[in-house]
């Protein structure tokens, strides 16, 4: 299962990522309502869920690159698994202006205990980025 953000913008400080449901639809199967479609665009933060996690957390990420170039980072768990908590996509153009460096800084946080990051970068973000959560093991459905 895998949730999907897009950041717009300047946005710098980012997101406690929640999903809204993790079971298998069966009332479809049995002739019952059709699901409920998953959504494909961004969300709004009051109808996200915080998802718990456990494991090995990630550690800080911090990652220099040409501002011209496209950009995926990889943000894995810590060991023994190292399984990816989360892929950042920048595409070439992101960080596209008026007098922008050659090259940006992109540094992530992972937030204790959730499925959530905060990212700065020394280049303000003019156009879409993605971030894809990935949570095969280390989650949990949220206390309340």
């Amino acid at each position: 299962m895998r949730v999907t953000v897009t950041i717009r913008g300047g946005l710098v400080t980012l997101l406690l990522l929640l999903i809204s449901g993790c079971h298998r639809n069966s009332s479809a199967l049995e002739g019952g309502p059709a699901p409920t479609p998953v959504p494909s665009g961004p969300i709004a933060l009051a109808q996200l869920y915080v998802l718990e996690m456990s494991g090995v957390p990630p550690g800080d990420t911090s990652a220099t690159f040409s501002t011209a170039e496209p950009r995926t980072l990889i943000i894995r768990h810590g060991q023994p698994d190292n399984t990816v908590f989360a892929e950042l996509s920048f595409p070439a153009g992101t960080f596209a202006g008026a007098g922008v460096p050659e090259m940006v800084t992109v540094t992530v946080h992972p937030r204790p205990g959730v499925y959530g990051i905060d990212l700065t970068s020394t280049v303000p973000l003019g156009r879409v980025a993605r971030i894809v959560f990935k949570y095969p093991i280390h989650f949990s459905a949220p206390v309340g």
